[in-house]
Order: C-alpha cells, then sequence, then structure tokens
C-alpha cells in the first residue's frame, strides 16, 4: 500500500490505493531554518564585538601620538628656557668687574639680598684682594675639565675643584674662593697664589676677579654633606664647608655677626697661565658659564623628532584602521543586499 502512495503537501495525508487514509507525517526533527534567522545572533556579536574594537584601538594609537606629540612641545619650552638662560648670563658676564664691597653695599642698601649669590647677582662679576687659608684647602670632586683645556693635558681620570678661604682685607665677610680645576693627579702639587706676580705685601694679598656662585644641589643619591672634618667634598655647599673650616680651626672674621650665608667666587682671572711655568688649577673661562651639552639647537631637533613621530602615528593609524573598515562595509552591503533578493 504504501509503495502506492503519492504523497501530498507537507503536514497533509496521503492516500494509499485501496484508498484507505493513513495518518502519515513527514517526519521531521525542525523546519528548515532560513539563512538570516540562524546566523542573525552570532552576526550581531561580531558586530558588537568588532565595532568596539574599531574605537579602542585608534583610541590607543591618538593617545600615543598625543603623548609623543606633549614631548615635543616639552623640548620647545625647554629650549625658550635654555635661550633666556644663556641671554641673562651672557649679558652678565660682559658687565665689567666691580669691588666686592659695592655688591655688599648695594644689596644692604636694597634689602633683596640675605647673604647668597641669588639670581639677581649670581654671575655678576666681582673683584676681591685678600688672604688665601691654604691650610684650610679642600677639594670637590670627582669633576670633568674646563671646556677650554686642552684634552692631552685634561687625561682620561677627572679632576677636583680647589676651593680655599679668602679673608678680605678691608674687613669684609670671609668667602670661599674656587680657585680652579686640577687633574686627578695633581691634587697634591697645587701652586699657591702667593707666587703670582699680584701678590704683594705682609701675607702676600692677592687681588683676583671672578663671578658670584650659588651653593651646588646635589642629588637625591649623595650624603646631605661631605665630610664633616676631612678635605674632599662630593658637591660645593659653602656654609657646610665654612663650618668644617671654622671648626678645624680657621678664625671668621664675621663669627660673632649675625649668621649670614657664605659667599663663593669662581676665580676667572688671572688665569694661571699667565704665570711663567705655572698650570695648575686651571681657571674657567666665562665660556664655560654658557656652554651647555645639549645646547638650544639640539632641544630644537629633539622637537622636530618628537613632533615628526607624532604626525607619523596619526598617519598610520589613519590608513590601518581605515583599511580595515573598507571590508566590513563592503561585506555588510552585499549581506543587505542578498536579503533583499530573498525577501523578493
Amino acid at each position: 500500500c504504501e509503495a502506492n502512495c503519492n504523497p501530498g503537501s507537507w503536514g497533509r495525508h496521503v492516500v494509499c490505493g485501496e484508498g484507505q487514509p493513513l495518518l502519515r507525517r513527514v517526519m521531521s526533527t525542525s523546519p528548515p531554518s532560513s539563512p538570516s534567522m540562524g546566523s542573525s545572533p552570532a552576526k550581531g556579536k561580531k558586530k558588537t564585538s568588532s565595532s568596539a574594537g574599531g574605537i579602542i584601538g585608534p583610541a590607543v594609537f591618538l593617545s600615543l601620538a598625543a603623548f609623543t606629540g606633549m614631548l615635543g612641545y616639552w623640548q620647545l619650552k625647554r629650549r625658550k628656557w635654555k635661550v633666556d638662560l644663556i641671554d641673562s648670563r651672557t649679558k652678565k658676564l660682559q658687565m665689567d668687574p666691580i669691588p666686592l664691597e659695592e655688591v655688599l653695599r648695594s644689596m644692604q642698601e636694597g634689602d633683596t639680598f640675605d647673604g647668597a649669590a641669588d639670581d639677581a647677582l649670581e654671575f655678576r662679576q666681582v673683584t676681591v684682594e685678600g688672604v688665601l687659608d691654604y691650610s684650610q684647602e679642600m677639594i670637590v670632586g670627582p669633576r670633568s675639565a674646563p671646556t677650554h683645556l686642552d684634552s692631552k693635558l685634561a687625561g682620561m681620570r677627572g679632576g677636583f675643584f680647589i676651593i680655599t678661604p679668602m679673608r678680605l682685607t678691608n674687613g669684609g665677610p670671609t668667602i670661599l674662593v674656587n680657585r680652579g680645576w686640577v687633574r686627578s693627579d695633581q691634587k697634591d702639587i697645587i701652586h699657591d697664589e702667593k707666587l703670582m706676580k699680584s701678590a704683594k705685601g705682609e701675607g702676600r694679598v692677592v687681588t683676583l676677579s671672578g663671578v658670584l656662585r650659588d651653593a651646588e644641589t646635589p642629588s637625591s643619591f649623595l650624603p646631605q654633606k661631605g665630610e664633616a672634618t676631612g678635605r674632599n667634598w662630593l658637591y660645593i655647599d659653602p656654609n657646610a664647608m665654612m663650618e668644617t673650616a671654622v671648626a678645624k680651626g680657621f678664625e671668621r672674621r664675621d663669627a660673632e655677626e649675625n649668621e649670614v650665608e657664605t659667599l663663593l667666587l669662581d676665580v676667572l682671572s688671572p688665569q694661571s697661565s699667565d704665570q711663567p711655568g705655572r698650570l695648575w688649577p686651571v681657571r674657567k673661562s666665562a665660556k664655560d658659564y654658557v656652554n651647555y651639552h645639549t645646547t638650544p639647537q639640539m632641544h630644537s631637533v629633539y622637537a622636530g623628532t618628537w613632533f615628526s613621530l607624532a604626525a607619523a602615528i596619526v598617519g598610520l593609524t589613519f590608513m590601518r584602521f581605515r583599511s580595515s573598515a573598507e571590508p566590513a562595509v563592503a561585506t555588510t552591503a552585499r549581506y543587505n543586499g542578498s536579503n533583499v533578493e530573498k525577501g523578493q
């Protein structure tokens, strides 16, 4: 009977040859599903994740471009700061030296100075006359040689600054004098200033010209002070160095007066090389105070490098994510077109 059955449409009865109805349904686990119905949840989820990735990716790279752009702007600010600093120092160094007494007098009258070489007086050229106490001499270092010194004379092992207390002949405050730089193997063979032609009178009074300097700022890895009783110091701290000299027997003329900051003078002239048979210590020159390892021109180069990198990142980000977005748009268009055709 089943062999002669004529199958009807979906869900209808089928009739055998003898006309006996046979309740048969075409068995199926489930009706065929439409492509659009079966794939819509997965495609929706994929679309959501791809849209999130399309936002996060550009945001990360554009943030990197913004960071490099900020570094370029910072380099431009550093360049301006250094140009202004060099101009300010150059103007002060080009002024004619004046006696230290006049500087002290103007400081007292203007009430703008507490004894230290502040921004208005640092790098101002002055002349001093007094007697140096070589018995209380201290060395600071190691330090690199002045830039104008020949590399053969400077050697490869560095050297030290020679700091000596000085009593002024006019009754002014006791100061510290940086007499110059000496090579490490010559630090115990240092010529006295009293041998210079300018030395005169009892105690060998000398006249020196130099610039006022402020104390050095140590890094966080160095101790707050140098050796409390020794000769060697890691950095220049005029107050601490004067206290050490006093503790070792040096008599300060202003010891009974109110506490004042100790002045520090970097000697520029007379140069040691001006004296026959003399070399050490080597003085600095005025150019040493305006020569920097990183020049303003180098800051401009650094800024241009950072800005170029920022522009490259922006361009590559645009190209990369634009090329990724185009296939997705084309696929969506084809998918929508196929659904329209099936609907028709």
